[in-house]
């Protein structure tokens, strides 16, 4: 199962640009509450919510995809990846 201090180390791979990070812990928060609200695994979804954005940096014109491999490699079940990509558009 995802944790909150693999999803760090996931997006730290990728990402650099402060901005980015902060958006990132403000979508956990967010995330969190949500779960919280719904009894659901607060520490998971703030960890989904924490990943969003994981390939925004280096894809910005092509965001999410390029997530689903990487983080399939990286270990995260075709459920978590799914849950990340649920925000995508288009």
């Amino acid at each position: 199962m995802l944790t909150l201090d693999r999803a760090k180390e996931l997006l730290a791979a990728t990402t650099t640009e402060h901005h980015l990070f902060l958006h990132a812990k403000n979508v956990m928060v967010a995330m969190g509450g949500l779960a919280e609200h719904f009894g659901e695994d607060k520490e998971h979804w703030m960890a989904i919510g924490y990943l969003h954005d994981y390939d925004y940096e280096k894809h910005p014109d092509e965001h999410l995809q390029h997530t689903e491999q990487p983080l399939l490699e990286a270990g995260l079940s075709a459920g978590e990846v799914r849950e990340i990509l649920a925000h995508g558009y288009g």
